[in-house]
């Protein structure tokens, strides 16, 4: 004898035959959404960066988010080194726990003093691919240089690759503000804020000086 089909039974049929698989697979599902969502909340740089001393004790504090970048150019423009030492304690003789090429942007997420008089500093960083460690300030510059060598200026944009609006001259300094969103666009802001915009990261330069930017920026690299 046959029954008509019943959605009602058959929906009771089906949850008694896998209903305990969803049950018992829940908790872990929401468990991996749970740390993917603090993972990826967790790479931003924080809004408020300690500044601490050579016990880990904090002294200040800095606005944030602070992007910087790390450079193995010195203040004359020379390359000294292609890749920056990150290390695995603020302290020079720290073992190494990654290198990263010179140029390369980095969040900051607390800055050590350390040595006599808490002279030394130390920058705990991590880089957009989520590398982290510390590093020297020797190492560290606050803000880099938009240089076109082909021109005279650099056209800033309201989104990568969008509407133009603004022009900087040559060597002008900005500061960086988010270059995670996209990896050849960098937001930038001029240091008294007057000026924002997306720029192509490869016009991003570490140095002004005319030793490195003559050299084509032989040390910068994304």
């Amino acid at each position: 004898m046959t029954f008509p089909f019943s959605p009602g039974i058959w929906f009771v049929s089906t949850f008694q035959e896998y209903g305990f698989m969803v049950w018992k697979w829940l908790p872990g599902l929401m468990l991996l959404f749970l740390l993917a969502g603090c993972k990826a909340a967790d790479s931003l740089p924080p809004t408020v960066v300690p500044v601490t001393d050579s016990t880990g004790g904090q002294l200040a504090e800095q606005a944030g988010p602070v992007w910087v970048l790390l450079s193995g150019v010195d203040e004359h423009g020379l390359l000294l080194a292609h890749e920056v030492d990150l290390l695995a304690d603020p302290r020079p003789d720290a073992p190494v726990v990654a290198k990263v090429h010179t140029g390369a942007p980095a969040g900051v997420y607390e800055i050590r003093h350390s040595g006599p008089q808490n002279l030394h500093r130390f920058y705990r960083v991590r880089t957009v691919e989520g590398v982290e460690g510390w590093v020297s300030d020797f190492f560290v510059r606050r803000q880099g240089y938009v240089y076109d060598g082909a021109g005279s200026d650099v056209p800033l944009f309201d989104t990568p690759g969008g509407s133009e609006v603004a022009r900087l001259v040559n060597v002008s300094p900005v500061i960086i503000r988010n270059p995670r969103e996209n990896e050849e666009w960098w937001l930038v802001e001029t240091p008294d804020g007057s000026v924002k915009g997306w720029v192509e990261a490869v016009l991003v330069k570490e140095s002004s000086e005319r030793e490195f930017l003559n050299n084509g920026g032989l040390g910068h690299e994304h």
